[in-house]
């Protein structure tokens, strides 16, 4: 059984037992990838996955153009020799196998960021148990959603992932945000700086985060800054 593992937080990267797949072909083939894995929940027909990533094709070409991209990530992903098998496939349809063996950053991302917002806690900054799960989540962002993917001739695959970037954006911001508001907490100011910076390199005009930099009003951080700022 193959070790598969995708990471879409950040520019897109797909590994098998370790080693990147370097053979998908066309960023449609990697948006179709990235598009059944996070609606794995449901089949989607393949006249309407054609239409999402070949609008101005006619029918009979967009349906081809699809083939061939199901067929080059079968390949790629080694599907064949998969247990579960990773795509399920009819005529009609086309389906992610949630039941398939994977790592996948953006399932393991919301599903950490999920469970914060479930726990049942006085306060979110202060709850250990959140604060693990934080971690893990910052820990996975390693930049937006399909990172320097644009698919201009596809606007409703275009909306869909834009949608999707945005918010977990959103997601991440919040996660380092309470973080470092735990860490100036605990009097840990060298880790509340390296999640102010991390902030800031998402969104350099996040006032918050802004605050806490070397210079700005946030003693503690200041207090860090003159011994060193450390590794980020």
């Amino acid at each position: 059984m193959r070790n598969l593992t995708i990471e879409f937080l950040g520019p897109a990267k797909i590994m098998l037992d370790g080693a990147i797949v370097s053979d998908i072909k066309t960023a449609k083939t990697t948006a179709l990838l990235a598009y059944l894995a996070l609606e794995s929940n449901r089949p989607h027909r393949r006249e309407a996955l054609a239409g999402l990533l070949w609008p101005d094709s006619p029918e009979n070409a967009a349906r081809s153009s699809l083939r061939q991209a199901v067929a080059n990530l079968r390949r790629s992903l080694d599907d064949a020799g998969a247990d579960p098998p990773i795509f399920l496939s009819s005529r009609e349809s086309l389906q992610f196998n949630p039941d398939a063996q994977f790592a996948f950053d953006v399932q393991d991302f919301t599903a950490n960021y999920a469970f914060t917002q479930a726990h049942r806690h006085r306060r979110l900054d202060t709850c250990p148990i959140c604060a693990g799960h934080l971690q893990e989540a910052s820990q996975l962002y390693k930049g937006d959603f399909l990172a320097g993917l644009s698919l201009a001739d596809a606007p409703q695959f275009e909306s869909w992932m834009v949608y999707r970037r945005e918010s977990l954006h959103r997601q991440a911001l919040q996660a380092m945000s309470v973080l470092a508001t735990a860490a100036l907490r605990r009097a840990d100011y060298d880790a509340a700086l390296h999640l102010a910076r991390r902030q800031l390199a998402l969104e350099p005009w996040r006032e918050t985060a802004a605050r806490c930099r070397p210079g700005h009003a946030c003693p503690g951080l200041q207090r860090a800054a003159r011994r060193g700022p450390g590794p980020v």
